[in-house]
Order: structure tokens, then sequence, then C-alpha cells
């Protein structure tokens, strides 16, 4: 199959996180950081030896000079579906550099954003809320995952369980937006500037729905719109019914509720936020 997305990995979490991905379906993928390994391999200003150290305003001016083949990676896409984990430096930098090779050609942006867990610093965790604030500049949708919030769902996990657990729930947003982009009307589903997600799975899909609208992973502002249910599963219409019925219940605006390809009991639904509202 030809697809009209292509991923992006920017900087070290959003490449492990593209890569996990690629794992899940075979979008044409590519990421860009300072760290041997990447498609794109930055330059590192004189004297660094790892990353940007948070300074986003450095990372975009170094990976500017990657511009022209940052361009011709994307050739050929309608959009790109850019995952970049936020305070470090690297992947927001990148994350613009590419939004502006990416317009350059008339393409779409979806940024795919993550939080940093508390445990990496307070510095970086008020970084990464400041460079949320300013990327409606550059992505026409951004999807948001603080981490933190992935850690009580977690409580009996080890730390590198629950980062493992993290990195593969956003991997799972990245493909289903990018599934979606070319299955549904995109822009008229999502029809907010800003989502956050969940995945929930139970013993009907009501109370997977449910469940995943329970804990979601950024904080909801519940007038800012309606929410966008993907179960797994294909639905029948009284499925797609019974889950309009309980979401609007709970929240009192219809959801877009679009039916999955495959058989599984989960569901991930995309809820509307307000990024204002930060810490």
């Amino acid at each position: 199959m030809t697809h009209t997305v292509i991923l992006v990995g920017t900087g070290g979490g959003g490449g492990d996180t593209a890569e996990l991905a690629c794992g899940m379906a075979d979008y044409p993928a590519f990421t860009i950081n300072a760290k041997v390994g990447a498609d794109i391999v930055l330059a590192r200003p004189a004297g660094i030896k790892s990353g940007f150290f948070g300074d986003r305003i450095q990372a975009r001016g170094v990976s500017a000079a990657y511009a022209d083949e940052i361009g011709a990676k994307l050739a050929g896409h309608s959009a790109a579906v850019v995952i970049a984990a936020l305070g470090g430096g690297a992947g927001t930098g990148t994350l613009i550099t590419v939004s502006d090779c990416a317009r350059k050609q008339s393409m779409k942006i979806i940024a795919v954003v993550l939080l940093p867990f508390v445990a990496e610093g307070g510095d970086r965790r008020k970084r990464a809320l400041e460079e949320l604030n300013d990327l409606t500049a550059f992505a026409d949708r951004i999807i948001v995952m603080d981490m933190q919030q992935v850690v009580p769902l977690g409580q009996d996990m080890k730390a590198s369980e629950v980062l493992q657990a993290a990195d593969l729930l956003a991997a799972e947003a990245a493909v289903t937006v990018a599934r979606l982009y070319e299955t549904a009307p995109f822009f008229s589903t999502f029809s907010q500037e800003a989502y956050s997600f969940s995945y929930g799975a139970g013993a009907d899909l009501v109370t997977a729905v449910r469940t995943a609208m329970a804990r979601p992973l950024y904080e909801l502002d519940p007038s800012a719109g309606k929410m966008v249910v993907c179960p797994e599963a294909v639905l029948a219409p009284d499925q797609a019914e019974a889950v309009s019925t309980a979401v609007a219940d709970l929240t009192g605006i219809i959801p877009e509720v679009i039916s999955g390809r495959g058989t599984g009991s989960g569901v991930m639904v995309f809820m509307p936020i307000s990024f204002r509202l930060s810490e």
C-alpha cells in the first residue's frame, strides 16, 4: 500500500517511539537526532558530546542546515506525523524544522508530543510545558501525552516497564492518527487544535471506552469539544450507537465513533484539551 502519511521521530524519545510505531504498521518513517543511528544525524555543537541540553533554539538552528535532506525524505506525502519528546531541546527544535520543510511542500503536520516524567527534573518539565504552548504555530493538530500520567497505571511495574508502556501508548496513538488521516475526513473529525488520548479495554466496548475516559493522559478541558472514539474491532451499528450514547451521557457532547479494522477488544479515545490549562 502506498501511504500519503510519513512518520518522523525527532530527538531521542521521538525517534524511539517512531521506531516502535513502524513495528506496528508499515508506514514510511525517518528519525532525526544528534546520536549515531538516526536516519539523519545532526552535527553536535562544538564542545558538546551529546544532545542539546534543553536548547531548542540551538537544535532548530543546527537542524535547519539539513533542510534539503529533510525535505527530500518528506517529498511525495501529504502529511507528516511528527513524534517528539519535549523539554530536551532536540525533539522540539527539530520538529519545528520539519514543520518548516513540510509547509514548503504544502503538507499538513500532526504533532504527537510527550511531556517528561517528573523524575526527569523540574527544569525539563517546565521547558516542555513552555514548548507545548508554542507548538500551535508549527502544527495543524497536536496530540499530547503526559508520561507522568502513565505512572499511576503501572503501580506494580518497574520504572523501565512504565517507560516502555508509555512509549507503546504513544506509538499506538501515532499509528492511529496516521490511519485516520488516510481513511477519515481528518480535520473535521479532529475539529479542535489539541487532543490527549487514552487506551481502554474491557468485557465490552462501552466498558472499555469508560475505562479510557477515566484515565486521560493529559488534563482535560471538558468544554473543548467532541471526543473521537477509535475501537480496534469492526463495529456493528448498534455498538456504535451504544458507545455514542455512553459518551454523550458523560460529556453532553456526541462523539465521533470510527469503526476499527480488526478484532481486538481495546479502544483508543482522543479527548480535546486546552493546554493553556498547563501547570
